[in-house]
């Protein structure tokens, strides 16, 4: 009996074992992962400037991407270039979908207004002085939070990058004479 016993214990083990194929592949696509390269995800942009966003993403081999905001499509490619004329907040979504699933990340877009610096001139703008007089001039400058130039110019030539300058006319005529202020964002005389 127990050599029964035993011819039924292996007759078991190999249908059991003849049942299990584990050379068998078992893959299953996981849903893509978007990795946003800024943690907050709200981007800021002056207005009329083109900024990138370019996330990072996971498990998105051959996957679709789509981009859109108030239901238009603005996008198909993993990255989106943005701009806007009118400061304000814009709301971004980035779909994207493969075999495993979508993955949907809203992002915000704040445009912001140029910070173009305004130079001031104080005094009256039309001056008739004799010739070797003095006029000492000055200018402002509203401030901004960005890096400004100064520099003013006599007859297109440029003569000091002070907020003061003393003119001297010592030929008779007529001197134009300009102020102006630059920064990254423009620039204003």
């Amino acid at each position: 009996m127990s050599k029964f016993l035993r011819l039924i214990f292996i007759l078991s083990l190999v249908v059991v074992s003849s049942s299990c194929d584990i050379d068998e592949d078992i893959t299953t696509t996981l849903p893509p992962k978007i990795i946003l390269d800024n943690e907050t995800g709200i981007y800021t942009v002056k207005q009329g400037r083109e900024i990138v966003i370019a996330p990072d993403y996971e498990s998105a081999e051959g996957a679709t991407y789509s981009w859109t905001m108030n239901g238009e499509v603005l996008g198909s490619s993993p990255s989106l270039k943005f701009m806007q004329e009118e400061v304000g907040k814009y709301f971004v979504t980035i779909a994207v979908s493969n075999e495993g699933g979508v993955t949907k990340e809203e992002i915000r877009v704040d445009v912001v207004e140029l910070e173009i610096p305004t130079v001031s001139i104080a005094g009256d703008k039309n001056l008739m002085v004799a010739a070797g007089t003095e006029v000492k001039l000055n200018a402002t400058i509203r401030e901004t939070s960005l890096a400004t130039k100064f520099s003013w110019s006599i007859n297109g030539n440029k003569v000091s990058e002070e907020l003061s300058h003393t003119f001297k006319a010592d030929v008779i005529g007529n001197h134009t004479i300009i102020a102006t202020a630059t920064n990254d964002d423009g620039s204003h005389s």
